[in-house]
């Protein structure tokens, strides 16, 4: 026993492989960065509702530093966009337990069998907007539509539609319950919520691309209804 601890040392010392060592060190850093999303997570989410364009404009030039440097004072778009997803499912879980969609055996939703499986549908689903929005900005303003120059608005994107998309999850986590004055005040929500991110969409695109404000709001509204479309397409396959 005393004799393999030296031994130890000196394969460290070496450089020799260690696996095990390797793993403690992806774990602890694992480990930190869940747990300072405890932290950021509250804070992007207040900056994102409070100043929702600065945080579109910050998201775009992070991108432009350093890997390792960006995304410093708040959560990556993406993992912002995830981490709501997660939370809208939580609160699913506490109000109304499991999905239908898991228990259903009918049309595509017969892939959906668990709550893993569930969250990456409504992630997808969500993350479609950003995507949609990302590239109308990038006609609008007459670039070229690639992954390199997709990249930038679709984060900034996502910004945008996190608070918006947590939003529209807990209306139909409520709008679920029996209480008329329940389901009232979600629908009351959720049309706010809408006006806000068309009216927050088209001064961001009318910014960004240079365009008339009135040519960005039907931009928006155009995106927005084709989203919705596309939601409904989605859900027809999953009820089939």
């Amino acid at each position: 026993m005393d004799s393999a601890f030296p031994d130890l040392l000196v394969l460290c010392a070496e450089g020799a492989p260690m696996p095990f060592f390797n793993f403690l060190k992806s774990l602890d850093e694992l480990l930190y960065q869940v747990m300072s999303w405890l932290i950021f997570y509250p804070f992007t989410f207040w900056r994102s509702v409070r100043h929702p364009l600065t945080m579109m404009s910050y998201a775009q030039g992070q991108l432009e530093k350093e890997e390792g440097k960006q995304f410093r004072e708040a959560l990556s778009p993406p993992i912002f966009l995830l981490l709501t997803v997660l939370l809208a499912h939580g609160v699913e879980l506490a109000v109304i337990g499991n999905s239908a969609l898991i228990s259903s055996n009918q049309g595509l939703s017969a892939v959906i069998n668990d709550d893993t499986s569930l969250v990456v549908l409504r992630l997808v689903s969500f993350a479609l907007l950003p995507v949609l929005m990302g590239t109308i900005q990038l006609r609008l303003a007459g670039n070229s539509l690639d992954r390199d120059c997709l990249e930038a608005p679709f984060y900034a994107q996502c910004y945008l539609t996190s608070p918006f998309a947590l939003i529209v999850s807990l209306v139909a986590t409520f709008s679920n319950q029996a209480l008329d004055a329940v389901g009232a005040a979600a629908l009351a929500a959720e049309i706010v919520a809408a006006a806000l991110y068309l009216a927050i969409q088209s001064i961001w695109l009318a910014r960004a691309t240079g365009r008339n404000l009135f040519v960005t709001l039907g931009a928006s509204l155009g995106g927005l209804i084709f989203y919705l479309a596309a939601l409904w397409v989605l859900g027809l396959m999953l009820a089939d």
